[in-house]
C-alpha cells in the first residue's frame, strides 16, 4: 500500500522574460521593436536566407540577414528582370500581360501597372470578375472607349 503526504507550499520562481525584441535593417539601420503587449516587428521588414551550394565563391556558407521594404525595393530596382512572383499576391491572380515590360515600368515610376496593355474589349471581359465600379475607372485612367467598327483603341 502506498500512503502520500502531501502539503501546500508558496514557491515563488524567478525567471526571465523578453519584454522587447528589435529587428534591425542589415543595409539601412532602421529599427522596429516588438514588445509584450505588440507582437509582431510588422509588414515592413523581410527576413533574407541564402544557401551557397558548393564551388561557389561563398562555399557551403549560409547567410541570413533583414531588409526594411525600402532597402528590398531599392536593390530589386537595379534588377535586369523581374524576380518569379513580384507584385503578385499569394493566390496568383495576376492580370499583367507583361510582367517585364511592367517591371520596367514600375522601376522608372514606382507605380505597377498590371492593365497598362489591356484593350477596352479585354478590361470589359473582366467586368463581372473585378466589379463595375473598378473596370469603368480603368477606362477612366486608360482614356479608352469601345472601338468603333470592330477596331480596338
Amino acid at each position: 500500500m502506498q500512503k502520500v503526504l502531501t502539503e501546500k507550499r508558496i514557491v515563488t520562481e524567478e525567471k526571465e522574460i523578453v519584454i522587447s525584441e528589435s529587428l534591425i535593417c542589415n543595409k539601412c539601420g532602421k529599427e522596429s521593436t516588438k514588445t509584450e503587449g505588440n507582437y509582431c516587428f510588422g509588414q515592413d521588414y523581410q527576413s533574407i536566407n541564402l544557401s551557397f551550394g558548393y564551388g561557389s565563391a561563398f562555399d557551403m556558407e549560409r547567410w541570413r540577414f533583414d531588409l526594411c521594404d525600402a532597402c528590398l525595393l531599392e536593390i530589386v530596382k537595379t534588377f535586369k528582370f523581374v524576380p518569379e512572383g513580384f507584385m503578385q499576391d499569394y493566390t496568383e491572380t495576376c492580370f499583367t500581360k507583361d510582367t517585364q515590360k511592367a517591371f520596367e515600368k514600375w522601376k522608372e515610376t514606382g507605380e505597377w501597372d498590371e492593365f497598362a496593355d489591356y484593350t477596352y474589349e479585354e478590361l470589359e471581359e473582366l467586368r463581372g470578375y473585378l466589379g463595375d465600379q473598378y473596370i469603368d475607372g480603368l477606362f477612366k485612367r486608360y482614356s479608352l472607349a469601345p472601338a468603333a467598327n470592330g477596331e480596338t483603341s
